[in-house]
Order: C-alpha cells, then sequence, then structure tokens
C-alpha cells in the first residue's frame, strides 16, 4: 500500500451557551471551520466545547487540522463539554454528524444515545449537571472551571480501506453540544427544546 501522508481538517462545531425553557434558540455567529459557536439566551447557564489540540499540548474550541493520519491508525479526538454554570442544574446534549470516511471511536458509556436524525446522532449525558457533582466521585476534571464532562468519544479512525491516491475529499466529523435548565422538563421535553439546533445540520 502506498503509505504516502495525508492532510486531513476535521472540525468541530459547537453551541456554546444556554436556553431557558420556552426560550427562542439564536445563533449570535457562525464560523465556518471552527470549533465554536456562541450564543446566550438569559445568564443562568453557559457551556463550553473544545476538544484536545492534535499532536500538541493543551486543548482548543477552534478545531484541529489532522496531517499524516493513515488508514485504520486511530487518533485523539475527544470533543468535550464543559459547564461553567452548574449551580443551575441543566440536561446536556452532544450531537455529531459522522464523516463517510472518518469515525469515531472509544465512546464514553456517560452519554446515552436519544436520537438519530439522517446524518446526525444525538447523545444526553446520563445525568442532570449540578452543583453536587463537583463534591461527588464523577470522572469529572474539578481544576477547570466549572464540569468537565467525559468527552462523547475519545479517537476517531480513517477508514482502513481508504485509498490514499482517491481525490475525495474528506468529511468533517462535526459536533454540537447544547444544555438547557432541567426545572419544570422531563429529559423528552428539554430534548424538544434543543432538537432545532443540534440536528440542523444534518444532511
Amino acid at each position: 500500500m502506498n503509505k504516502k501522508k495525508l492532510g486531513v481538517t476535521l472540525g468541530s462545531l459547537a453551541l456554546v451557551g444556554a436556553i431557558g425553557f420556552g426560550a427562542t434558540l439564536a445563533y449570535l455567529s457562525d464560523t465556518a471551520g471552527t470549533l465554536t459557536n456562541t450564543f446566550v439566551v438569559g445568564d443562568n447557564i453557559s457551556i463550553e466545547l473544545d476538544e484536545a489540540k492534535y499532536n500538541e499540548t493543551g486543548r482548543t474550541n477552534e478545531g484541529n487540522e489532522y496531517t499524516d493520519i493513515l488508514p485504520g491508525v486511530a487518533f485523539e479526538k475527544d470533543p468535550t463539554v464543559t459547564v461553567n454554570t452548574p449551580t443551575t442544574e441543566s440536561y446536556v446534549f452532544m450531537a455529531m454528524r459522522e464523516s463517510e470516511q472518518v469515525k469515531p471511536t472509544d465512546f464514553n458509556k456517560d452519554w446515552v444515545f436519544v436520537d438519530e436524525v439522517g446524518s446526525v446522532k444525538v447523545y444526553r449525558y446520563n445525568k442532570p449537571v449540578n452543583n453536587e457533582m463537583l463534591n461527588g466521585e464523577e470522572d469529572i476534571d474539578k481544576d477547570r472551571k466549572g464540569i468537565q464532562l467525559p468527552a462523547l468519544f475519545n479517537h476517531a479512525k480513517l477508514d482502513e480501506n481508504y485509498d490514499l491516491d482517491n481525490e475525495t475529499i474528506i468529511e468533517d466529523i462535526l459536533v454540537r453540544a447544547a444544555a438547557i435548565q432541567t426545572g419544570g422538563l422531563t429529559e423528552d421535553q428539554a430534548y424538544a427544546q434543543v432538537k432545532n439546533f443540534l440536528v440542523s445540520f444534518a444532511r
């Protein structure tokens, strides 16, 4: 097999902010090729979405450029939500649109599959997020501001049958996240409030 170097850009998009019950979802910005979209509705909930920098230390909310990856070889990709305001208990959702050529691996069992709409799969963190988690035994990073939840998945892999001589454009894996207060809402009602945003990038 011709193992020439392959450069791939796999971006992620995020909804970073909050919505309250009955509020209207609105975008403040949407910049192609970046990790972060930001919006705020009310002041009670704030979230961030980031991932580890590829082949570097630290984390980024601006996306990664993946270079020198090879078919069938996993590389680190860990989209992660941090809840900055856990005083308001919230449901947290993540939505992922897979690439045709690159698939996520090592999914975290703490994220529960909720729905599939076209090419988008939606997951919910398995319990409401609140201040009590800071004092409990959750597998979270307590050194960061707020509560960093476990990553949705930890690695991704280019299809082992991908032809390195193929000129086909490799699609991005796209990820979005949303949080909504638990007060007055069941899990199903909460998902109904954020569904349109989470699945709007389905193809």
